[in-house]
């Protein structure tokens, strides 16, 4: 049933009334899949020898590991936030925490049979950037110490930009820090205050400019549909105005309004909050610009590519023996709450010896390498491309 009304939806058209039955029958609340172990694994019933056993299994030989480092603090308290961190206004819990931190890292790595590689490092939050620049160069130096660092390894961070100072940037460079994540959500003055997170369009700017100074290899950044006071044209203009600043990659994520598991998100208004159908347009309308993004650009330019995905709130600081090419996005459109955009590197040739042929278009759903452009073609929307990257 579900795949059959997936096709329904992605292929289109499909009627108003149909869609209002889609979100009745499918609009409720699902759990959310962007950690692994995901959210409900984190429970009592996991003790430490069970734990110890699953880093005693884990074999270099089978590739390297990810590390993902949860820094639970913020300066501020944004009203939408699902994610697992507290407000400070003082340096001595996030010392103490840094501290149990280093010796958690110890920990894991004395736990192991065998010293282990890492491939992927991320620090997520709460804010990272809430660490002293010190500190944030302690934390990678250890994980060099009690680890093997893999050369090219990603090394990440989500980054508030109210917070970032040139300093802090420049020491996570100096311990490998390759990519960044920045916290956007929203550039419109009105919706700021309606979810307590006021962030100048010129902040964002300056937090790309630094972190590029820096050599940042890839930045991201988050926009959330869903918000307060949020409207379809609000939308179209973040997503322009997030372009505009040359990410690497855009990620979309739809609001989850829990107020009974977080109480912060009281203080937000509910008749406010963009009804069901209003939701349902907004995220129909970000997939078709970021498509059209794809389709419109140069054959000499990276296409993008597209992701699908959920915001989570991570619960713990974990060493993850799961490869990075084990987590693959949904395969379908519908009903994802989520859109990113990632350039590639290395842009696929104008050339006509490898060209799908004129009824293959661009629509392929089981390869992440789109096809080239037709001999002659000036842009992929010119090659017939409607291509999205949705990886089986």
């Amino acid at each position: 049933m579900a795949t059959q009304t997936a096709r329904i939806v992605e292929n289109g058209p499909v009627s108003g009334d149909s869609i209002d039955r889609l979100i009745t029958t499918y609009g409720g609340r699902a759990p959310r899949y962007t950690s692994y172990p995901t959210a409900l694994q984190f429970t009592p019933d996991v003790a430490a020898a069970q734990y110890g056993a699953w880093l005693k299994g884990l074999k270099r030989e089978s590739g390297p590991v990810s590390a993902y480092l949860h820094i639970p603090f913020c300066e501020r308290m944004c009203w939408y936030c699902g994610c697992n961190t507290a407000v400070v206004n003082r340096r001595g819990p996030i010392a103490d925490y840094v501290g149990r931190l280093l010796g958690e890292i110890d920990l894991v790595a004395g736990a192991l049979g065998e010293r282990l590689e890492i491939g992927n490092i991320h620090f997520g939050g709460g804010t990272p950037n809430m660490l002293a620049p010190d500190e944030i160069g302690l934390i990678l130096a250890r994980l060099a110490e009690r680890f093997d660092i893999a050369p090219g390894a990603e090394i990440a961070a989500e980054i508030d930009p109210c917070t970032l100072t040139e300093e802090w940037v420049k020491a996570a460079a100096r311990g490998g820090m390759n990519r960044a994540s920045l916290g956007v959500q929203d550039f419109d003055p009105d919706v700021q205050k309606a979810i307590n997170r006021i962030q100048p369009y010129e902040t964002t700017a300056r937090a790309v400019e630094l972190l590029r100074a820096a050599g940042a290899q890839s930045l991201n950044m988050d926009l959330i549909y869903g918000l307060p006071r949020q409207t379809l044209a609000g939308l179209e203009k973040n997503i322009d105005m997030a372009l505009a600043l040359g990410p690497d990659r855009l990620s979309l994520f739809g609001y989850a309004h829990v107020p009974w598991m977080k109480a912060h998100q009281k203080l937000i208004r509910e008749d406010e909050l963009p009804a069901a159908r209003l939701r349902h347009a907004m995220q129909r309308r970000a997939a078709d610009l970021l498509e059209a993004t794809v389709c419109a650009m140069p054959c000499s330019a990276a296409p993008p590519i597209f992701w699908r995905s959920a915001a989570g709130a991570a619960l713990a600081s974990t060493i993850s023996p799961v490869p990075t090419t084990a987590l693959r996005p949904q395969r379908s459109r519908a009903g994802c709450a989520a859109i990113s955009r990632a350039i590639r590197p290395t842009p696929p040739p104008c050339s006509s010896a490898s060209a799908p042929p004129p009824s293959a278009g661009c629509r392929r759903a089981t390869s992440r390498t789109p096809p080239p452009c037709r001999s002659g073609a000036k842009s992929w929307r010119a090659a017939n491309c409607r291509w999205r990257a949705a990886w089986r």
